[in-house]
């Protein structure tokens, strides 16, 4: 179903498109754009609506999996903060190219944690730049909020 919703997304856009066309010529009514007023109008109202439905039962169809996405997270560790990191890295003095290096190195060897792998790759940080075990608490504090309230919301709905 989901493959039928972009599919019809992808009609619903080229509705739009020949609207956008018309946009120019407005002050020069004819038929061309009265065509694209009857059919693609009407049409992509229905379309628009159908696709909204569609898209209502995939939602309502969700299960989540609780103790798998759970272990997904625990098995990641501290790789899926890599892009927080990079940032982190980057507005304590690193460049792009060197945080983006430091990251790939500290991601790639098993063991240690990442904010621990990066606290060892990158020792050219300026003193008290980042304190990546405090930031990588931080990010699994928010995380954690952010999930919740999701669930939450989920539950109520």
């Amino acid at each position: 179903m989901c493959e039928r919703i972009c599919g019809l997304a992808r009609i619903l856009r080229g509705y739009l498109q020949a609207h956008l066309e018309s946009i120019a010529l407005w002050h020069e009514r004819d038929m061309s754009h009265s065509s694209v007023e009857r059919i693609a109008l009407p049409d992509g109202f229905l379309l628009a609506f159908y696709v909204i439905e569609k898209l209502r039962e995939v939602v309502d169809g969700l299960v989540f999996h609780e103790d798998a996405i759970a272990a997904n997270l625990r098995d990641a560790g501290d790789a899926i903060y890599s892009e927080a990191f990079l940032h982190a890295l980057i507005d304590a003095g690193m460049s792009r190219s060197e945080a983006h290096e430091a990251i790939r190195a500290a991601t790639v060897d098993a063991g240690a944690s990442v904010a621990e792998r990066l606290a060892t790759v990158c020792p050219q940080l300026p003193q008290g730049g980042v304190d990546l075990h405090a930031y990588r608490s931080r990010l699994r504090a928010r995380s954690r909020e952010t999930l919740a309230a999701a669930k939450e919301a989920w539950d109520a709905a």
